[in-house]
């Protein structure tokens, strides 16, 4: 190793925050990280805590070298190597630390030594605990502590409430272990916040699962854990195997530190946002399954489409020659796996359905000016042996029939060579499509990527609801877009409004059922999200589909500022019967979306003191809304009603 590499200091920084690093004898260590706006220090002067930890791999004299800008290194030992980089923007506080593996790493499982109180007050000891993975540590000083912990939730088939939120107070004599995705540690005595992100999957879908999420020991220090490797396994590791990484900042405001968040998010996301934000339909909303699917009411959908102002029309389940499990005109399909061997023409479109192909389809597309999208689910046998065969195959599908849009769906990520292969088809087709092809990633079931992991490839199709079962309720998706919208960009949330007019049985005398909402109430809940036209259009009223184009033909005026712009929620959480709504900030201006719900009450005053002083503007709703100082004065003749303003 080189003399010069065996001791040395390196600062990553950005405006907002520095993160000191002392590399010795091969070893990384944090010695804490800098709020560059107050000067205050996250750390325990005199003491360094190693950055990371790998079970079974001793950093002790790894050979080290660094990138040329101090946001790389690489520690090399005994044929195995660990490469670590920092990835910053100068203008926002976040800053990630990724890790990658080459070589055979991993340990024989351990078990955890058992630690119990012995009612004898001695001084308290932390109980043993068997190594584990850390991809960050950071050490502190302080002694009083609050945790707050915010835990996402996808697998929306079972779940319905997305976002759970937690906080405590940490005993300063015994370390807070918990489990999430966000993370806020305050040292409130300060008014010092440090934000962390574990860019993983959901809990309880997540490949070799940590103890721990966040471990904090006052006085001691800060511990995000779990790469998502095997580590209790002997297992060969390349830099292609997609690890966890951890996104962090530091400031003294939690609002603030999540709107960077968002912006942080927001950049991952970019190419998808260069041409705005779509309204897609997906004819699986009516439940009809594959039955209706064919060319010429495809035809139907395609012309009903270009009369709504819909952008995409995506064939769910059906239009291929296979038969899933899911089908409703024949039994004993296939799920997930073994599609090719059961048809090795199951993904060519349906001979009896399409028999021209798709061509008619595409052409019809485009002399609507919509775009083409496709349901398709990568073949799970031996954890995704075929996906360069896939891969294959929606590149021919869009070379061929110029489909734009994949949902994928019966994905199950059960194992690193699961991910790993998933992710290289995903990358073969995003790269030789040269990013025309964006895939709408399902998390309704099964383990999948989630909100936080590998989140730069198109959207997510958030949930099934169909009013088949009575389980669609539209002030419930609004909630979901509201709550959700803290943490994620609502520009990565495909959310569905559905045909209100279908099953009023299923509802019977539910105050809050779908028919007694307007349709364009129903798309405003979605309206800043990826609004998804689930149905089959073809089935709305006349009424409805004049009412739907008229909200549609506003939203594609504003659809590329959405796209980019912030979004939060004002008034209170969507319960079906409140004054709620979203803002959509676009900086010098922006948007915002207010609802009266099921609410007896006529008017509502929403505290927006960002909005004092700003010009309101009415684009669209029969309610209206007043600037008024620092509120916002809403007012309407009728439940569930809304408005649309303009505000600058």
């Amino acid at each position: 190793m080189n003399e010069a590499m065996r001791h040395f200091i390196s600062i990553r920084q950005n405006e907002y925050m520095e993160l000191h690093l002392i590399v010795e004898d091969g070893q990384i260590f944090c010695a804490g990280i800098v709020n560059r706006k107050t000067g205050y220090v996250w750390e325990n002067p005199g003491r360094r805590v190693p950055l990371l930890t790998i079970p079974g791999f001793d950093f002790r004299g790894a050979a080290v070298s660094a990138g040329p800008q101090g946001d790389s290194f690489v520690l090399e030992k005994e044929g195995r190597s660990v490469s670590v980089s920092l990835k910053t923007w100068p203008d926002n506080p976040f800053m990630t630390l990724s890790v990658s593996l080459s070589g055979v790493f991993g340990q024989a499982s351990q078990k955890a030594v058992q630690s119990g109180e012995t009612g004898i007050e001695n001084a308290p000891k932390a109980p043993a605990k068997p190594e584990t993975d850390v991809l960050l540590r950071c050490p502190i000083s302080e002694k009083h502590l609050k945790v707050r912990t915010v835990r996402l939730r996808d697998v929306t088939d079972a779940n319905n409430i997305l976002v759970e939120e937690s906080a405590t107070t940490v005993y300063p004599r015994r370390p807070l272990e918990t489990r999430g995705q966000l993370f806020f540690v305050d040292a409130y005595l300060r008014g010092e916040i440090m934000m962390l992100v574990k860019e993983a999957p959901s809990c309880g879908a997540r490949i070799a699962d940590s103890p721990y999420d966040l471990r904090v020991e006052p006085a001691a220090g800060i511990h995000m854990s779990g790469f998502g490797a095997d580590l209790t396994n002997q297992s060969q590791y390349t830099p292609d195997v997609p690890l966890y990484s951890v996104s962090f900042a530091v400031g003294t405001d939690a609002e603030e530190l999540e709107k960077a968040w968002r912006d942080y998010y927001r950049r991952d996301l970019a190419a998808n946002l260069q041409s705005g934000l779509t309204i897609m339909s997906n004819t699986w909303g009516d439940r009809h399954q594959d039955a209706a699917v064919c060319e010429s009411f495809m035809l139907g959908e395609i012309k009903r489409a270009k009369e709504l102002g819909i952008t995409a029309v995506q064939i769910d389940d059906g239009w291929q020659k296979g038969i899933t499990a899911n089908s409703k005109l024949a039994k004993g399909g296939v799920w997930g796996s073994g599609y090719y061997g059961t048809d090795p023409d199951f993904w060519t479109p349906h001979p009896t359905k399409f028999p021209r192909g798709l061509a008619p389809v595409r052409d019809a597309a485009g002399d609507a000016g919509v775009k083409l999208g496709l349901w398709f689910s990568p073949d799970l046998a031996n954890d995704y042996e075929n996906w360069e065969k896939d891969a294959a195959v929606l590149l021919g599908l869009h070379r061929d029939y110029n489909v734009r849009f994949f949902k994928l769906d019966g994905i199950d990520l059960t194992s690193k060579t699961t991910e790993t292969r998933l992710l290289s088809m995903i990358r073969r087709v995003h790269t030789e499509s040269e990013g025309r092809i964006s895939f709408n990633m399902d998390i309704t079931a099964m383990h999948r990527w989630g909100y936080l992991s590998q989140r730069q490839y198109g959207n997510l199709f958030v949930e099934n609801r169909y009013t088949d079962w009575g389980n669609y309720h539209p002030h419930s998706t609004l909630r979901t877009v509201w709550m959700l919208s803290r943490y994620i960009p609502t520009a990565k949330l495909q959310m569905e409004f559905l045909n209100l007019r279908r099953n009023p049985d299923k509802y019977a005398d539910d105050p809050l059922a779908p028919g007694l909402y307007p349709m364009d109430w129903a798309f405003a809940a979605v309206m800043f999200a990826s609004p998804l036209c689930w149905m089959e259009m073809t089935h709305l009223s006349e009424e409805d589909c004049a009412v739907l184009a008229s909200i549609t033909s506003v939203w594609k005026e504003i659809a590329g500022e959405l796209a980019w712009a912030d979004v939060t929620g004002v008034g209170e959480e969507p319960d079906g019967v409140v004054f709620t709504g979203l803002r959509a900030d676009c900086g010098d201006h922006g948007y915002l979306l207010l609802f009266r719900e099921n609410s007896p009450e006529a008017e509502h005053r929403f505290s927006i003191p960002a909005l004092a002083g700003k010009r309101l503007t009415k684009l669209a709703g029969s309610a209206d809304a007043d600037a008024d100082g620092a509120y916002v004065r809403f007012t309407s003749d009728a439940p569930r009603t809304f408005v649309l303003v303009r505000y600058e």
